[in-house]
């Protein structure tokens, strides 16, 4: 028969317990009120075990306080906490014997025997602060969803917009590509490299001054300058199903004026314009206003974006193509749907119009400038 009481955890003093001042150390109890009868209060310290007859059974159970009969409790190899029930309490948990596995689900906390307890609400999410340290209960969501901030080197899994693995990294989340990601680096190496392509006197494209990580595209002084960045070579993205997305973060610095006029194409590059999915801008155009498009090779569908562009204003430009069920095109500006297309969608994405941005001059010689930085497309499968 095993004995009754374990001497293997420690009263509430610190001390380990000593079996000699245990009453009936080898009793199989017949029931918890008989196991607290047997033993005098003094003797229930957390983590005490005795084992009681259940069915006929030997059951080991456990002072989670020790002070009254329903703190004595069963001892299971795993303890489950969720919805309020099972170990609620941090002194429960302190005295919970050592070789229980805890697996801690979705619950509510409530603050008691001194601890603070801050519920911070992220929609559907919940998040805690407990005695200054964080339990985080959100691990992915929509990008209304995402906190502000979070932990140094937390994860969020974002599912919608730019869909993918997020880290925070004590400023800002930074998406984090996979083996369908085509994240174009501009200084430690691309899955595709990005090409620059410039045409006209003093057009380029090089680091900018005002942003490390981004590049500076620039038309010159001629009156048709270009400068663009694109993949070194085509892409192969073609499918039936699945989404394809493009996230771009790009700012004008200048704005286009009847002087020196230029138009900004966000996901093709300069010249032509054919099949693709694009933001575009010009000052005499939407008046001045971002429009969507797209173009199946014969006919394009343009609309008004709504959003009128502003000199110096970082935007986030994301297109994504849904060839599930209804194939559609949504356009997003700085995380905000500005349209969707059902009609003239491309029927391949093979070329390297896709994921290109440029700046092209069509009046005055003055040098304009566009400012690139994130360019992200990202192919998710099925």
């Amino acid at each position: 028969m095993s004995i009754g009481i374990s001497d293997n955890f420690q009263n509430n003093s610190g001390k380990a317990l000593d079996n000699k001042y245990l009453s009936g150390g080898t009793t199989l109890y017949s029931s918890v009120a008989a196991a607290n009868a047997a033993i005098f209060s003094v003797y229930r310290h957390r983590g005490l075990k005795v084992l009681i007859d259940v069915g006929g059974a030997p059951t080991e159970y456990w002072y989670k306080e020790g002070t009254a009969d329903l703190n004595l409790v069963e001892y299971v190899d795993l303890l489950t906490v969720t919805n309020g029930t099972g170990v609620s309490d941090r002194a429960q948990l302190a005295s919970a014997p050592d070789q229980l596995t805890l697996q801690v689900k979705s619950i509510g906390i409530s603050g008691s025997n001194g601890i603070s307890v801050t519920r911070i609400s992220n929609a559907t999410t919940e998040d805690w602060v407990i005695d200054g340290s964080s339990l985080v209960l959100f691990a992915s969501g929509t990008y209304a969803n995402r906190p502000l901030t979070g932990l140094l080197g937390q994860q969020y899994f974002q599912t919608d917009l730019l869909v993918g693995l997020y880290m925070y990294d004590g400023n800002n989340w930074i998406f984090m590509p996979d083996g369908n990601t085509m994240a174009w680096c501009k200084f430690l190496g691309n899955t595709y490299p990005l090409n620059g392509n410039t045409s006209g006197s003093g057009a380029s494209h090089a680091q900018s001054s005002s942003k490390f990580s981004a590049w500076e595209l620039s038309t010159g002084t001629t009156s048709s300058g270009i400068s663009q960045l694109r993949t070194s070579q085509d892409m192969s993205l073609g499918g039936t199903t699945g989404k394809i997305i493009q996230y771009s973060k790009v700012t004008i610095p200048t704005l286009s004026d009847g002087t020196n006029r230029f138009v900004v194409r966000i996901g093709r590059p300069a010249g032509t314009e054919g099949v693709g999915i694009w933001f575009r801008y010009t000052d005499n155009v939407n008046s001045g206003k971002f429009q969507v498009i797209n173009h199946n090779g014969v006919t394009p569908t343009t609309n008004d974006s709504g959003i009128t562009a502003v000199a110096g204003t970082e935007y986030e430009f994301v297109t994504v193509f849904d060839q599930n069920g209804i194939d559609n095109i949504k356009y997003y500006i700085n995380n905000v749907l500005v349209g969707t297309s059902t009609t003239n969608l491309p029927t391949t994405f093979a070329g390297g119009y896709y994921g290109s941005i440029s700046i092209e001059k069509t009046a005055g010689n003055t040098a304009r400038t566009l400012v690139v930085d994130d360019v992200t497309i990202k192919r998710i499968l099925g």
